[in-house]
């Protein structure tokens, strides 16, 4: 009954709310970004079927269908450049998608980012919210959010410098971008193709649309 409570409290309600944000983000953009952000003890919990006491500074979960090799390795090396120790899908493994998406549709990329509790917080007497080792962690979030964010933008990117290429060959008055891409619409891919043309492009007289 109690474990039925809380299921029906928190997990449901929190699933729910996820796959509805998650289809919004589809309709409107045609892609999704998950970044399943947890924390975790320094040691094990009794019920973790990993009990090896070395844990690492970062855990970074991964799914093979979800996780892009980019994404993964980019948010690895943010964590190593910190100065941490980072370890893939240990000691927890995978990341958060929906079901209705889940091994289905790979418009949805999800990462997992877990830091350990030993690096800003005692077990027992919680966070120091004030505290400088709070704030370089929560700034070091920050970070891997960005990354994984940026990683995400890529392919704008490589579309703006394809096109600047394209027009200095063939000077088009416009270019036209179709299929499943173009519905990721204005913010994820047409303003950062626009400014990446503008940016590398002799002349900025075309347009793209």
């Amino acid at each position: 009954v109690y474990l039925e409570r809380l299921l029906a409290q928190y997990y449901r309600p929190h699933h729910a709310e996820l796959a509805r944000r998650v289809g919004q983000a589809l309709e409107v953009h045609g892609r999704a970004l998950i970044i399943d952000c947890h924390s975790f003890p320094d040691r094990p919990l009794p019920m973790d079927m990993d009990q090896s006491p070395a844990r690492p500074d970062l855990c970074v979960g991964t799914d093979a269908f979800h996780s892009p090799r980019a994404l993964v390795e980019r948010v690895e090396t943010v964590g190593r450049e910190r100065g941490l120790s980072v370890c893939r899908n240990r000691p927890y493994a995978g990341t958060m998608v929906p079901l209705a998406h889940w091994q289905r549709d790979d418009r949805v990329q999800s990462v997992m980012l877990e830091i350990n509790r030993r690096l800003y917080m005692g077990e027992a007497g919680g966070p120091d919210l004030q505290s400088e080792t709070f704030k370089t962690i929560r700034n070091l979030c920050t970070d891997l959010v960005c990354a994984a964010i940026e990683i995400f933008m890529e392919t704008a990117r490589y579309i703006g410098i394809a096109l600047t290429s394209f027009a200095h060959i063939l000077n088009p008055q416009m270019a036209i971008i179709g299929g499943g891409v173009s519905s990721a619409g204005e913010k994820l891919l047409f303003e950062p193709i626009r400014a990446e043309v503008r940016k590398r492009a002799m002349d900025t007289n075309a347009a793209v649309s």
